[in-house]
């Protein structure tokens, strides 16, 4: 019974071992996999029992198509969680903190921004797959002389899926500094920004939320910057922010895209 004991305590501690050990490498070959970005992490803690999760020193690379490797680091990443909300439609979470030192927006000769390439990669929208050509066809019927054709009904609309519900209590969002590198645009140079970003959010259930006064001040440098680097309605909230500092042209446009968002990427 004793030896029992003993063994499982070993096995338990070398289980533990190799949880701490493996869990960074499974994270980063997973990203890798799905993104063709370069992914590494120093540290990764998991528990579980209380649903809590942190990371810290995660650098994400460009592939090998861009000018430049930089993309993003994190200094640390922390969250936790109520266990059984997570498997609910409506995740929650206690409290949130992002701690980012550094994100590199660059565009390649090709006109390719590293961002959208890195979230569509990580976020697919899957398209329904094509019937064959030949599936679903008849042998052709010929009409009688002059018989009218019947008009085909409409084919029925997919109904619009709600948009992801979830709450986060507590988030503390810190960012340092942005650098704009468009290589597709001739006789462009890096762009350095200093933003301080460190604002601090409470019962967050949209995006649009964080868009508070203080942050429309602190993106307004780059507003421009990057609102031309990104196409499409994004790209227009970042402009507005740094045109007008108000808030309701940018929570006008911002809700458009969360909407957009959160209903194209549900299957």
């Amino acid at each position: 019974m004793v030896k029992l004991l003993v063994f499982l305590v070993i096995f338990g501690g070398v289980l533990t071992f190799a949880w701490i050990f493996f869990m960074p490498m499974l994270l980063t070959s997973t990203l890798e996999r799905r993104t063709g970005f370069k992914v590494t992490v120093e540290r990764l803690a998991l528990n579980p029992f209380s649903a809590s999760v942190g990371v810290s020193g995660l650098l994400i690379n460009n592939p090998s198509s861009f000018p430049r490797t930089d993309y993003v680091w994190v200094r640390s990443f922390e969250a936790r969680a109520p266990l059984k909300t997570l498997f609910s439609e409506r995740p929650e979470f206690d409290s949130v903190r992002i701690d980012i030192s550094h994100i590199v927006f660059v565009r390649n000769q090709e006109g390719t921004l590293n961002a959208t390439l890195f979230y569509d990669r990580l976020f697919p929208v899957e398209k329904p797959a094509a019937e064959p050509e030949d599936a679903g066809k008849k042998a052709p019927v010929h009409p009688a002389p002059k018989a009218k054709q019947p008009t085909p009904p409409p084919e029925p609309q997919r109904p619009r899926p709600k948009p992801m519900a979830f709450l986060i209590r507590h988030l503390e969002l810190k960012l340092d500094r942005v650098t704009v590198d468009d290589r597709a645009a001739r006789g462009s140079t890096p762009r350095d920004f200093t933003l301080g970003i460190n604002q601090t959010f409470e019962n967050v259930t949209g995006a649009k939320q964080l868009m508070t006064p203080a942050m429309l001040k602190a993106i307004s440098p780059v507003g421009t910057v990057i609102g031309g680097l990104i196409p499409g309605d994004l790209g227009k909230v970042l402009s507005a922010a740094a045109d007008t500092g108000d808030q309701k042209p940018v929570k006008d446009e911002l809700k458009s895209i969360t909407e957009t968002l959160e209903e194209s990427r549900k299957p």
